[in-house]
């Protein structure tokens, strides 16, 4: 190791140390942190947030990872799949965090949430073509795109008005959407704007904000597996550090 090298690792370590004083961390959370490494289960097309460019991790919620990495010294390894592949890894133990995960009841079993790192209106997405919407009930008998293992699909199913169709990702059930596959999809504000964008899907558009009882909106957020209470301890110290100004940056 050459001179340079040897300075640039002590600023390392003298910020980490720095970092994690500041977090208020106790001693059992830094022998985790100095002892393990964390694999974390990534979506690989789920723009802004998460996904690969050129087989690279992208994206608002992986640039947050590494900020919560810098601030505790956590160590993350990203495994990177479509969602059904992640939620049953994290589900088996072979992850210890799935990115991108909604509060649902039925998870509560298995996940430690933290607060949700973005929250958007779920929106009602169809093809140009259909101009006759007046609310949910005119869109019964239509063909609906999920993606599976969805948090919301029970609640879908006791409308009792669209025939479903599960995908295994988002991008999969966008594509279905554009080539007439499905009718209609309901997804994330932003993300679902910025595929579309991106696909260059021109026969695509928003018709309506869901608006069910129990189903309005969208959040993200990390979990963690429930066992792992040190985990949990340590990454909402580092989100809850995060500074108004850090958290500007990561928007823009």
């Amino acid at each position: 190791m050459n001179i340079f090298n040897r300075i640039f690792f002590h600023i390392l370590l003298f910020s980490s140390i720095l970092n994690a004083t500041a977090l208020n961390l106790n001693n059992e959370e830094l022998n985790y942190i100095n002892n393990n490494k964390i694999k974390v289960a990534m979506l690989p097309d789920f723009p802004p947030f998460s996904f690969l460019q050129n087989g690279t991790q992208k994206g608002f919620s992986y640039d947050l990872l590494k900020l919560v990495s810098y601030k505790s010294g956590l160590k993350f390894q990203v495994k990177t799949n479509k969602w059904p592949k992640n939620l049953k890894d994290f589900k088996d133990n072979k992850v210890d965090i799935i990115d991108s995960i909604s509060f649902s009841q039925s998870r509560v079993p298995f996940t430690s949430f933290t607060l949700p790192y973005h929250e958007s209106p779920l929106v009602i997405f169809s093809r140009k073509e259909l101009d006759s919407f007046v609310g949910l009930e005119s869109l019964k008998g239509k063909k609906i795109g999920i993606t599976k293992n969805i948090f919301y699909k029970k609640d879908i199913e006791k409308l009792g008005l669209f025939k479903i169709h599960e995908y295994e990702s988002f991008q999969d059930k966008l594509k279905a959407l554009a080539f007439a596959d499905v009718d209609i999809i309901f997804g994330h504000l932003h993300s679902t704007q910025n595929s579309i964008k991106k696909n260059g899907y021109t026969n695509i558009k928003a018709l309506d904000e869901l608006k069910l009882k129990n189903l309005k909106k969208t959040d993200l957020r990390f979990g963690i597996n429930k066992k792992n209470k040190i985990l949990f301890s340590i990454i909402s110290k580092s989100l809850i550090s995060i500074s108004n100004k850090e958290w500007e940056r990561l928007n823009s």
